[in-house]
């Protein structure tokens, strides 16, 4: 059961149980099932709850990293491109989250109703199993059990080819709009340019309400910095951004997946993907992007030797396999690099597309003014590499690389 804070009800629940319905039934993701929830916290718990199947394992950031072989990260990293690439293949036409559709307001496109929400057609040995034993029923002269049989055969055979429903795009519950104004629009947007216009509007007029004239004065002069920060970045949008729909084509993005949110078994195989709060539809060019997990500069790999025992306080540090626990951390993110790789090669293999918005020059520029908005809407964090992307962009230069992996291990686990 996860029970959750009462946090943009209801639609932050409806949206979760949403896109677990669809990523089960149509993307046929392994997901845990739902089994029931509420989106309010009008219940004897007083709190938003759902209840969903449980999930055999352990979820694969609790492992012991060095204890697991490369062959079984590289084979994780595979079905993680995989699950990436179904997500980027579907479209949808607006920016928000998906929803149940009970109350939220919300956009749908044409889709086929083939079966109620919850409702899968039965597989091919199912089928095979009553047709056989609706031949061996009436070979024993039971025709009332034959016959009900073979309609059971007829109908799963009617509604194999038929869709599931997918669930209408509702307004975005996602982090990118956890502490905006109420009155701010969460949408759904038509374009990405509604979204980022929004998004500017919303983060400025905050740093602007919070000016502190009597503050300390490195506060008020961070304040301030904000304020125009923000200010450049909105005279950015109508060069950016076309301001029409004719290139917007949206798909889910999973911006929080990471280790701790993949489910193994003991032999570290995977059996489920678990946590789908907080996911969002977005333009193409912000999906193509790497999972949280990988880092986006490139790490060397660590030599042993490099990395004796050291003397700490007269005593021979205890280490961890003859060499300094640095050792451990700095073979991690070579390891990390290494799968990213993979992750890279898998995705150009089975997603072209997704590979060719990954490596658009227009598409890595988009994303990284997304990114200097999600800075700007967090605690304020300011670097001078963002100055110098907007002088160049300003200038009508290439911005390409200036904020190259500064957004590195930013929610990895």
């Amino acid at each position: 059961m996860r029970v959750g804070l009462p946090l943009d009800m209801p639609y932050k629940v409806e949206s979760e149980v949403a896109t677990a319905h669809f990523l089960r039934t149509i993307l046929q993701v392994p997901t845990p099932r739902i089994l029931g929830y509420d989106s309010t916290n009008e219940n004897e718990l007083r709190f938003p709850w759902i209840l969903m199947e449980f999930v055999p394992g352990q979820n694969f950031a609790d492992k012991e990293w060095r204890d697991i072989s490369m062959i079984k990260k590289r084979r994780l990293v595979t079905q993680l491109a995989h699950f990436h690439s179904r997500l980027f293949n579907h479209h949808f036409a607006y920016i928000g989250s998906l929803t149940t559709g009970n109350g939220s307001q919300n956009k749908s496109l044409t889709f086929n109703t083939g079966l109620a929400p919850g409702l899968t057609p039965p597989g091919r040995d199912t089928r095979l199993l009553s047709l056989i034993t609706a031949i061996l029923l009436m070979v024993l002269h039971l025709p009332n059990l034959s016959l009900l049989l073979a309609l059971i055969y007829l109908w799963t055979k009617i509604t194999k080819g038929q869709a599931q429903p997918v669930p209408p795009i509702g307004r975005c519950s996602s982090l990118d709009f956890f502490a905006s104004s109420p009155s701010t629009s969460r949408g759904p947007f038509d374009t990405a340019t509604e979204w980022v216009y929004t998004r500017l509007h919303d983060v400025r007029a905050r740093w602007i309400s919070g000016l502190q004239p009597n503050a300390p004065e490195a506060v008020l002069k961070r304040q301030l910095k904000m304020v125009h920060f923000t200010t450049r970045l909105l005279k950015c949008v109508p060069v950016l951004f076309d301001g029409t729909c004719s290139e917007d084509v949206m798909s889910l993005l999973a911006a929080d997946l990471h280790w701790g949110n993949v489910m193994v078994d003991e032999d570290n195989d995977l059996v489920a993907y678990i946590d789908w709060e907080f996911i969002t539809a977005v333009p193409l060019w912000a999906a193509a992007t790497l999972p949280d997990i990988f880092p986006i500069r490139d790490y060397n790999e660590p030599k042993k030797e490099r990395y004796p025992l050291r003397v700490i306080r007269g005593q021979l540090e205890t280490g961890i396999g003859g060499v300094n626990k640095m050792y451990w951390f700095n073979l991690r993110d070579y390891e990390d690099t290494v799968l990213r790789n993979h992750f890279l090669a898998e995705m150009a293999n089975i997603n072209p597309g997704w590979t060719r918005e990954y490596h658009n020059p227009k598409s890595k520029q988009k994303r990284d003014f997304l990114q200097m908005i999600i800075a700007a809407e967090g605690f304020g964090l300011f670097d001078p590499h963002y100055n110098t992307w907007l002088d160049r962009f300003e200038r009508g230069e290439s911005t390409a690389g200036v904020l190259e992996g500064l957004f590195d291990n930013w929610g990895n686990d």
